[in-house]
């Protein structure tokens, strides 16, 4: 990782550039994976091709590594919430119907029950956590259309939420590597 303001490498865990004494992520004049200089208006590195400015709603030079896995814990359980809550009406739904949306409630009471011990494994063990979204990234798409079809567009919004906490990680891997 480099200073945003002068372009040396620093520790990602340093909370301030030892050589101009600027704090870690702030700056916009060199980038944060290569080093080097780059126009401060521009989107991405034009030496190393990596995104310069996040298009997350919480930028990562502002967020601190606590931080934002307190943020990704309480996505993760508000996901478990809603994944309970739509799990709760498909078996009611189910009882009185046909009997799929029972056996699609107790899958999703299984992902409710998992993103619960998701969040709180977040504050103990934090390891691996980028890796861990980046592989989801189709089985996300796969959950949404599964949801649409069986779930109705309740379960396809739960699964676009799901989408969104995934973005949340993508857009700040320094934080979650």
């Amino acid at each position: 990782m480099f200073c945003r303001n002068c372009g040396k490498e620093i520790n990602e865990e340093q909370a301030i550039c030892l050589n101009c004494g600027v704090k870690n992520g702030y700056g916009e004049k060199f980038c944060r994976y290569c080093g080097c200089e780059v126009n401060p208006q521009a989107e991405i590195c034009l030496n190393c091709g990596m995104a310069i400015k996040g298009t997350s709603s919480v930028n990562a030079g502002t967020m601190t590594k606590e931080e934002a896995y307190k943020k990704l814990a309480e996505l993760e359980k508000i996901s478990a919430v809603i994944w309970f809550v739509i799990a709760g009406l498909q078996i009611i739904i189910g009882l009185f119907t046909y009997f799929t949306p029972v056996l699609v409630g107790a899958w999703n009471i299984y992902a409710g029950v998992t993103r619960m011990k998701y969040s709180k494994s977040l504050t103990e063990t934090p390891r691996g956590v980028y890796e861990y979204f980046e592989k989801q990234g189709t089985s996300n798409i796969i959950f949404l259309v599964i949801n649409l079809f069986l779930g109705g567009v309740i379960g396809a919004a739960a699964s676009a939420y799901d989408i969104y906490i995934r973005k949340f990680v993508m857009d700040n891997k320094e934080l979650f590597e």
